[in-house]
């Protein structure tokens, strides 16, 4: 059996500076993060025995080191926390900060801003909180309405696909009569999209590794099954079964953005085990 890593898999730049930021403050001793610091079970499970603790409960915290995690967070909670902290570490990605001051602008600018991505994405959820007017997020151009939205700037969730964000870009276009769109997708996302469709031509089947709540492994497998190959997303090797890759010759792997090298090495040595 063959097995092939697409190029750009794993860790990107954001995260990889945001478990580095983690790792060097506990050294001495524990801290906590608002939330998971990545997006990826496995990593933050491993990094909790390093004494980075997650909490999703601020009021938990008193007099302690807190990070921001990778996703950021909205100014409201951020001003709960200080005066519950000791110190607080910020390893908000920078493009994600790059995405919310787009917004912000762009939100100043126009009528209304268009956010492509899931409300619910805690990266959504920190930057809405900072702009001011007639704001949406819509998931895909089927929640774009069917009605005139005059003047528009329309931003993406940086983990978002490039097809859904460039299909309501689009639709919007045709319903605004002024438009400014600016692409904050992040170029870690585009190339994992990018070399995920090119590997998909090679091989018989696709795993792709990464966290179930990570948005960006979810958009490779989606990825993966609109070009009609036959993927399956897990979180670790213990997820893999023997019968998917039964009759079998190439198998692809790619990987989310918070995904570690380690775990792409154990999901591999697993399928050539089979």
């Amino acid at each position: 059996m063959k097995i092939i890593v697409a190029k750009n898999s794993g860790f990107c730049f954001g995260v990889k500076r945001a478990v580095k930021i983690a790792l060097d403050a506990a050294k001495n001793g524990q801290v906590y993060t608002l939330g998971a610091l990545i997006h990826n079970p496995p990593m933050v499970q491993k990094m909790g025995k390093k004494g980075i603790v997650v909490i999703d409960d601020f009021k938990k915290i008193d007099n302690e080191i807190v990070i921001i995690p990778s996703h950021g967070i909205s100014p409201e909670v951020l001003k709960k926390i200080k005066p519950r902290v000791k110190k607080i570490i910020d390893a908000t990605c920078p493009f994600v900060k790059k995405a919310r001051d787009e917004a912000i602008k762009l939100s100043r600018m126009y009528e209304q801003l268009i956010i492509v991505g899931d409300k619910k994405h805690p990266e959504i959820r920190g930057i809405l909180p900072f702009l001011q007017g007639n704001v949406i997020v819509v998931k895909d151009k089927s929640e774009l309405q069917n009605k005139s939205i005059g003047s528009c700037g329309i931003i993406a969730q940086t983990t978002m696909s490039e097809n859904i964000f460039q299909q309501v870009v689009l639709k919007a276009s045709k319903r605004s009569n002024e438009i400014k769109v600016i692409n904050t997708i992040c170029d870690a996302t585009r190339k994992r999209q990018t070399s995920t469709l090119k590997l998909l031509k090679d091989v018989d089947i696709m795993i792709i590794i990464g966290g179930h709540n990570s948005a960006n492994t979810r958009q490779l497998l989606e990825l993966c099954i609109k070009n009609k190959k036959r993927a399956y997303q897990v979180e670790d090797e213990d997820e893999l079964k023997k019968e998917w890759f039964k009759n079998f010759q190439k198998v692809g792997i790619t990987a989310g953005a918070s995904t570690p090298p380690w775990m792409i090495k154990k999901i591999r040595e697993k399928i050539q085990s089979f």
